[in-house]
C-alpha cells in the first residue's frame, strides 16, 4: 500500500486498500524529478482494528533528521491487524512549510478461511466381494497384476 504525497500538487493519496491482514505501507513522494528538501519534513500513521490503535509510528526517528533527497521512497513499514476487524488507516505529513496533510482509508479485514480438510483417500475394495476384480483371459501371460 502506497502513501504518496506529490510535492507539486501539495496532496497526500493513500492507494487502494490491503486484503488480507498485513501489508507493507511505503512512503513515496512524488518528486517530478527534483530534489526535495526535507528540512522539517515529518510523518506518520495510526492504524486502529475495531476502534482500538494496534499500530502507530512516525517518521523520522527521534535523532533524526532529514536534509533532502533524490529518492521517492522514503520508507516503507510493515503494518498488520487481526482477522474480522473493521480497520482504519489515518496518515499525516507536516511538510517543510508546517503545513499538515492527511489521508485517511478504512476497510474490512474479512473473515479468516477454515483449514480444508484433507480429501478422504480411495477407499480400499470391499473384502465381502461387492467390489470384486475380475481378471480377464486375454490379459497376456507375461503382465503380472
Amino acid at each position: 500500500m502506497n502513501a504518496t504525497f506529490d510535492i507539486v500538487e501539495r496532496t497526500l493519496v493513500l492507494d487502494e486498500p490491503p486484503t488480507g491482514t498485513s501489508t507493507t505501507l511505503t512512503a513515496r513522494l512524488k518528486r517530478h524529478g527534483f530534489v526535495v528538501p526535507l528540512t522539517g519534513v515529518r510523518f506518520g500513521l495510526t492504524l486502529t482494528a475495531n476502534g482500538e490503535v494496534v499500530a502507530r509510528h512516525s517518521w523520522p526517528p527521534p535523532n533524526v533528521r532529514y536534509v533532502q533527497t533524490d529518492q521517492d521512497t522514503l520508507v516503507s513499514y510493515p503494518i498488520s491487524w487481526p482477522t474480522d476487524s473493521a480497520v482504519t488507516l489515518d496518515i499525516w505529513l507536516v511538510d517543510a512549510l508546517g503545513v499538515r496533510h492527511t489521508a485517511s482509508a478504512e476497510w474490512e479485514s474479512g473473515t479468516a478461511p477454515d483449514p480444508v480438510p484433507p480429501p478422504d483417500p480411495d477407499p480400499l475394495p470391499d473384502p465381502g466381494g461387492n467390489d470384486s476384480i475380475t481378471i480377464n483371459d486375454s490379459i497376456p501371460s507375461n503382465v503380472s497384476i
